[in-house]
């Protein structure tokens, strides 16, 4: 919240536009995360091949070791939750700043109340100065030495008749926002899944992310939107999974069905053959 607090005082920004700065900027921050995750997670994956024991993966992968498919495993997870975690989280740190609800009771936010205290006249003791909002800013050390005194002692003035976020506002920005920041999970969930190659790995990897308390924070819809994303990602590599496994297997079973029949074939006629010398 305080980094935000600049941005309102320095720039006038209004509660709502300052919400959409703060989602853009998690926004860019998960494409990051899972621009970097898929990218590593791929070289890790090549760096670690081995030629010990074949695993009927995707042609891309080369065969790995045990070790090396535990590994993977852990990656994959660890990869899933980060993000997963990145959007609980935004919508759990939103909702402490902005939303004006307290239980069934509706209440100035977190946000409104922190700057209505700093412009009151009766808060002497309130650690926020113009000078430690200054310090919050990337280029704090540049203005914080070449800024006449006047203006690091300067104490803004806001109108705190406007400081408010309707919440219907605020629950559709984060709604949208959590939409599009599932469509960014569920494109990468699919390339993350290519790495896991028997229905153990992907129910592994299904249950770290989904079996846990770090969903709880969320509303049931977006809760139930969440879980729907992953199990559909799971089900998908676990149906592609076992499709490849039956294919193999029938493959198997035509190529010892041809083998015998053509074993069959040569005895019957060596049979005839032995036969016709004994007459």
């Amino acid at each position: 919240m305080y980094s935000l607090v600049p941005f309102l005082l320095l720039d006038s920004l209004p509660l709502g536009d300052s919400l959409t700065l703060l989602l853009t900027q998690r926004n860019k921050a998960l494409r990051a995360l899972v621009e970097t995750t898929t990218s590593s997670s791929r070289n890790d994956l090549k760096s670690k091949t081995r030629n010990t024991i074949p695993y009927p993966i995707d042609s891309a992968l080369e065969p790995v070791t045990r070790i090396g498919r535990r590994k993977i495993v852990r990656e994959v997870g660890n990869s899933l939750r980060r993000s997963v975690q990145l959007l609980v989280d935004t919508l759990a740190t939103c909702r402490v700043i902005y939303s004006t609800k307290t239980g069934n009771e509706h209440t100035q936010s977190k946000i409104h109340k922190f700057l209505v205290d700093m412009q009151s006249d009766t808060t002497n003791s309130f650690p926020i100065t113009s000078a430690a909002l200054i310090s919050h800013l990337p280029s704090a050390p540049i203005l914080t030495l070449y800024l006449p005194e006047q203006i690091k002692s300067y104490t803004p003035y806001l109108d705190t008749e406007n400081l408010s976020l309707p919440e219907d506002v605020l629950e559709r920005k984060l709604g949208v926002w959590f939409t599009n920041g599932l469509k960014v999970l569920d494109t990468r969930i699919e390339d993350w899944m290519k790495s896991l190659i028997n229905a153990l790995e992907v129910d592994e990897v299904r249950r770290s992310v989904l079996d846990g308390s770090t969903l709880d924070v969320l509303g049931p819809k977006e809760r139930e939107a969440l879980r729907a994303t992953v199990e559909s990602r799971c089900v998908k590599r676990m149906s592609e999974v076992w499709s490849s496994s039956l294919q193999k297997l029938q493959d198997s079973f035509a190529q010892g069905l041809d083998g015998a029949l053509l074993t069959l074939a040569k005895g019957g006629s060596q049979a005839e053959d032995g036969e016709l010398l004994l007459n």
